[in-house]
């Protein structure tokens, strides 16, 4: 485990990101990023205490791997042409993997009008779930919440769920081969593919004005803290 941790943090040294030092990997947190702005245009950016994660810059629904940090105080910058950037301090500790997404938010004139996007930045940490096979709802839309429906496929099982703004809802999805359509007023999302035990993420936000859409991904240890 000594290895990868020092792996990891050589490539993020030479990445051009943080201080030429010999660190102990028992000061290593992690964090990865996951970019879910789909207004502007181009690649969304992000930096590290000031340095260009990858210059290049990622397209919506890509993430990263764990990014080794030495514990302590990080300032994450976002930016993206047509959206106002958007500033976050995280604390990183030592062992712990947390996980930073970067969104867009309309911002509305006093008619209600789109007149801009603003980035905005929401912690994810994780913590051990109940033994099983699960999906982890989160909603980075700007409605307080959002009924969703859930259709498994191969058990013929319709589900109802609510998800709240920024927040993580979890459901049971059952066991063996499961095939769920995760839809929003009648309009399908994404079709979830699970085969093994574990917590699959499904992260719903907005296309730019042009609607919503989802990403998904497996992670045996998953939940929103803030």
């Amino acid at each position: 485990m000594k290895e990868v941790v020092s792996i990891i943090l050589v490539l993020f040294l030479a990445g051009g990101v943080g201080a030429q030092e010999a660190v102990d990997p028992g000061e290593i947190g992690f964090v990865r990023l996951i970019s879910l702005a789909g207004a502007g245009t181009g690649n969304t950016k992000i930096s590290i205490d000031g340095s260009s994660m990858w210059p290049q810059g990622f397209k919506v629904g890509q993430r990263t791997g764990g990014i080794g940090l030495k514990r302590g105080s990080h300032k994450f910058t976002v930016t993206k042409e047509g959206c106002k950037e958007a500033e976050k301090s995280i604390m990183v500790e030592a062992g712990q993997t947390q996980t930073l997404v970067a969104y867009a938010e309309p911002v509305r004139d006093e008619d209600g009008a789109i007149v801009g996007w603003a980035l905005k930045m929401a912690r994810l940490s994780q913590h051990t779930p109940r033994k099983g096979m699960f999906m982890t709802l989160v909603c980075f839309c700007e409605e307080k919440e959002l009924a969703i429906d859930v259709y498994e496929g191969v058990s013929d099982r319709r589900m109802k769920m609510v998800a709240p703004r920024l927040k993580a809802e979890r459901i049971e999805l059952g066991s063996g081969d499961v095939r769920a359509e995760v839809s929003y007023k009648g309009e399908a999302l994404m079709t979830l593919k699970a085969e093994e035990n574990g917590n699959y993420v499904v992260m719903i936000f907005e296309d730019g004005g042009k609607g919503k859409k989802a990403i998904s991904f497996y992670d045996p240890k998953f939940v929103m803290a803030n």
